[in-house]
């Protein structure tokens, strides 16, 4: 990822900017979607989970079909590249910064550190406000729909890669 691009998602996971102040090449999103997925197999390598690569796969083919499906309901298909850049590119800076805490799961045990549990907590609740802003600007909605569809996305993106671990 450049240095441009990198700024913009940073703009964008402090709220100030949205999907629109991205470039819309493919390459950009190539890049998001590339770093995206390698930050999510250390994630999930960390956490011992059985067959990462293939809930990456299907997470990514998820979060392209949800966007493309969402703008062309909306009948704005032309903010496709933007949006899904934007969905993993912030996707790669959230798992860079939960990372820490993945250090506190033990999955051979029940427990898990208070800290790393807080601090995923709060990295949940950052992701359903960036990709709420995200969809909000995309789809053209009003905050609470906005919120409400990345309700919906996560819901399904959890449940969806749920199905192949």
């Amino acid at each position: 990822m450049d240095t441009r691009l990198l700024m913009e998602l940073v703009g964008i996971l402090r709220l100030q900017r949205g999907p629109q102040d991205l470039p819309g090449t493919t390459g950009a999103l190539a890049a998001a979607i590339a770093v995206s997925c390698v930050l999510s197999l250390v994630a999930l390598g960390i956490m011992g989970n059985d067959n990462p690569a293939l809930q990456i796969a299907v997470a990514a083919g998820f979060t392209l079909l949800f966007v493309g499906v969402a703008l062309q309901l909306r009948k704005l298909g032309n903010r496709f590249v933007q949006t899904a850049t934007a969905l993993f590119g912030t996707d790669a800076l959230l798992t860079l910064i939960a990372l820490p805490a993945t250090m506190g799961l033990d999955r051979s045990s029940e427990e898990i550190s208070p800290l790393a549990a807080l601090w995923l907590l709060g990295v949940l609740l950052w992701t359903l406000m960036v990709v709420g802003h995200i969809l909000r600007n995309a789809l053209d909605l009003p905050l609470v729909g906005g919120v409400l569809a990345a309700l919906v996305y996560l819901f399904l993106s959890v449940n969806v890669t749920a199905m192949v671990s």
